[in-house]
């Protein structure tokens, strides 16, 4: 049986401003879930973390780390 290939996780790299940013988001009290699982998921991927570590820090699918990762990297 062969393995399909994985696509490798596409890179994250943020400012120092936009770091600032996303963790004031991440931690914030009136931040709504969603998006603090997003802007988690954000920063664990500019740490340089796989989509399958972050699923498990922030609590998601791994196919949700690879949607959001992908949404951010097209933004940038």
């Amino acid at each position: 049986m062969c393995a399909l290939p994985v696509a490798a996780a596409r890179p994250i790299v943020l400012t120092a401003a936009e770091r600032h940013r996303l963790k004031k988001a991440a931690w914030g009290h009136k931040t709504e879930h969603r998006a603090r699982v997003w802007v988690q998921i954000v920063l664990w991927a500019a740490r340089g973390r796989s989509n399958a570590r972050i699923a498990v820090e922030v609590g998601v699918h791994v196919d949700t780390v690879r949607t959001w990762r992908s949404r951010f990297a097209d933004l940038v």
